[in-house]
């Protein structure tokens, strides 16, 4: 069990400038993902592949204080021939998650292959392990302004989310990015399995889209 669930606590966030660091890839498209023991590429894979992703926030709801809360968010970790492993969100403090989020940053977002039709396809359940899914945990963070990663969230996100730039300013979106501190890969059968954050963002060739 202890070999499912490997640690790595001694990573160090880089320092180098933004668009140094992000480790973003030109994607080769792919019709299938990588195989299921390459888990930080899967695991990549599945993060650009997905537009939205279930996230759980701590509720601050009155009625639910303090109950896991899943909602549906919108995400994009590049555009469609770039990923960064990062996945970004276009969010608004009027939504119940953002509220959450703003009081507690911390978070889980869930994604999967079954979001894709490659599950269907391979007539494989969505709880079926062999059905991929990615999830990280870590916490939420406003995205600065006027930095060359502000405009990299808002053309990754925009270029796959097009409705988002017609939504209305009053509601006051903004853009917010997880500050990944876990990744967990379930792609097979046996367990799941933790990804090291240096390979996740440094896992090679991936042939990313389906």
């Amino acid at each position: 069990m202890a070999e499912k669930y490997r640690r790595y606590d001694h990573y160090q966030p880089p320092t180098s400038p933004f668009h140094q660091k992000m480790h973003t890839f030109i994607a080769d498209y792919g019709p299938t993902p990588p195989p299921h023991d390459q888990v930080a590429k899967m695991a990549r894979y599945i993060v650009h592949n997905a537009d939205w992703g279930a996230i759980s926030t701590h509720s601050s709801s009155p009625a639910i204080r303090g109950f896991p809360f899943a909602n549906i968010v919108s995400i994009s970790d590049g555009t469609s021939t770039n990923s960064s492993g990062v996945p970004y969100m276009y969010i608004t403090p009027l939504e119940l998650s953002t509220r959450d989020l703003e009081i507690d940053p911390r978070c889980s977002l869930a994604l999967s292959l079954a979001e894709t039709d490659y599950c269907k396809q391979q007539n494989i359940d969505p709880e079926d392990p062999r059905c991929a899914r990615v999830i990280l945990t870590g916490k939420v963070k406003r995205v600065k302004t006027h930095t060359s990663e502000i405009d990299y969230a808002e053309n990754a996100l925009f270029s796959r989310h097009p409705a988002m730039r017609s939504w209305p300013r009053s509601h006051g979106f903004y853009f917010a990015k997880l500050k990944i501190e876990q990744i967990l890969v379930l792609d097979y059968y046996g367990g799941p399995k933790i990804v090291p954050k240096p390979e996740y963002f440094n896992p090679g060739d991936v042939r990313f889209r389906i």
